[in-house]
């Protein structure tokens, strides 16, 4: 039996910042932004949060980390990404996330745990 793949495409056009917050801001900015956010139904716990596995992918040379480390206005990186626990418990994504121009788009695929040799990625 051949392993059923999830394509999902994220067409948002966006900018991404990000920041450096105190820890001693953070209850303070988490209930500023409660209204405007959902929560992430694979985040346990009194402060939700889940471990995330992240295989970058890259070539020989490194090109892809070189185009970061350039900050190259056109670049992409090749990840696979897994979520412990959470709804898609045995799941991974492979993704392919661009940024032109300054816009982020990403593309990715849920494949089960086990085509990527599941025992080793994001397993203790």
């Amino acid at each position: 039996m051949r392993p059923v793949f999830q394509v999902e495409q994220i067409n948002l056009e966006r900018h991404e910042a990000k920041y450096v917050v105190p820890a001693n801001q953070l209850p303070e900015i988490r209930e500023f932004i409660q209204p405007f956010c959902v929560p992430d139904p694979n985040a346990k716990g009194d402060i939700p949060e889940y471990t995330l596995t992240t295989l970058q992918l890259d070539s020989p040379d490194m090109t892809l980390y070189r185009a970061w480390r350039d900050n190259l206005v056109n670049r992409f990186k090749l990840r696979i990404r897994g979520y412990e626990g959470g709804e898609e418990g045995g799941s991974v994504f492979v993704e392919v996330k661009r940024k032109i121009k300054g816009v982020v788009e990403k593309t990715r695929c849920m494949m089960p745990r086990s085509c990527i040799g599941g025992e080793r990625f994001g397993r203790a």
